[in-house]
């Protein structure tokens, strides 16, 4: 595929600005349906792919720091920091396949070692983003000591480019554990919560832990001696067949993720929901729940008792509960200031809030 130039995408949004026409920006579109976002058309505006920009532009293995274009493939950039026995270590979903660095930053998904690792705003160092009116601005910066100013570019993981074209972003990456362990837990999702919840306080090498409706999963990393005495100590059973478990669960796929009806319940960490056992899949220790088979009202009715929020991984991609009328203003001001003439993605719902 042809390299598109910074200068030809500038000029691309500087055009639709002026001639008051609307930009769909769009990476592999793997994240789409999952949001709720029609496949961009004549009525959402030009297309504006960002798999005609990518590559790694800078990467310093000795400093942990990668700057990268935003069409990059996630599964390019992770070859690339493999070679260096290094990640991304918030675990960034591949849906379908695909994914790239843009579509990572503008959805703000993380993996199952989100409660561990933290989440994608938190490695980001910096970032270059084309705004409305076909300006490019960078924020941040390429290190990972930078403080200066106001930092615009975590606002952007999860913006879904309703603020502008995302070109670049600067990454805090992280080295590969030495080893990694996978267990099964015979118990059901309360026990399970309960004797995890323990490992937690006790700063052990956990890295996600998981229900699929019948044993607890868990997961640890780090040095192979650390593991080995963990195993030991806790007494726990080998899981033959955590690894494919633990890649399934991060980028959504297998038997229980094949379904129109997909929800996602996001309550406090360590939250035990008697009334989704055997409609769920219990992810980051408890703080986020994949649901299907119960109807939205007895999940909005879920969501008010656990202090939750509640969001349809199909369909209109709707949320509960509303967002405030404070932070629903916050979003506008911010729309207008980047992007004053509604040019970019005008037609997703984060823009209409």
């Amino acid at each position: 595929m042809p390299e598109r130039s910074l200068s030809s995408l500038m000029e691309s949004v500087e055009a639709a600005y002026r001639l008051k026409k609307n930009v769909s920006i769009v990476g592999s579109g793997s994240k789409l349906s999952h949001f709720g976002l029609a496949q961009p058309g004549p009525d959402g505006g030009q297309l504006l792919s960002t798999l005609e920009h990518a590559g790694v532009i800078s990467y310093d293995p000795t400093e942990l720091v990668v700057r990268v274009k935003s069409g990059t493939l996630l599964s390019e950039l992770e070859l690339v920091l493999a070679e260096h026995h290094q990640r991304l270590a918030f675990e960034p979903p591949q849906l379908k396949g695909s994914g790239t660095v843009g579509g990572m930053l503008a959805t703000a998904m993380a993996g199952p070692s989100r409660p561990w690792a933290g989440g994608v705003r938190d490695y980001v160092l910096g970032a270059s983003l084309i705004n409305g009116k076909g300006e490019h601005l960078n924020f941040g910066g390429q290190v990972m000591k930078n403080v200066a100013g106001f930092d615009v570019s975590r606002l952007l993981a999860g913006s879904f480019g309703s603020l502008g074209l995302i070109t670049d972003v600067s990454l805090k990456v992280l080295p590969k554990p030495e080893s990694v362990r996978y267990f099964k837990v015979p118990q059901p999702p309360s026990e399970f919560l309960q004797q995890a919840q323990q490992w937690y306080v006790q700063m052990s090498p956990v890295s996600g832990l998981a229900h699929d409706g019948e044993y607890g999963r868990v997961r640890i990393g780090g040095y192979t001696k650390s593991l080995d005495e963990f195993s030991v100590v806790h007494k726990l059973a080998a899981d033959a067949d955590g690894e494919e478990f633990w890649h399934r669960l991060q980028h959504l796929k297998g038997p229980f993720f094949e379904t129109d009806e997909l929800w996602r319940l996001s309550v406090p960490l360590w939250t035990d929901v008697p009334e989704l056992h055997g409609h769920s899949m219990l992810d980051w220790a408890g703080a986020q729940y994949w649901v299907k088979g119960l109807a939205e009202r007895e999940l909005i009715r879920l969501a008010d008792q656990h202090r939750g929020s509640l969001y349809a991984c199909h369909g209109d991609g709707r949320f509960y509960p509303p967002l405030p009328d404070v932070t629903q203003d916050l979003h506008r001001r911010l729309k207008s200031a980047y992007d004053p003439a509604q040019v970019c993605n005008a037609d997703h719902w984060i823009s209409k809030i």
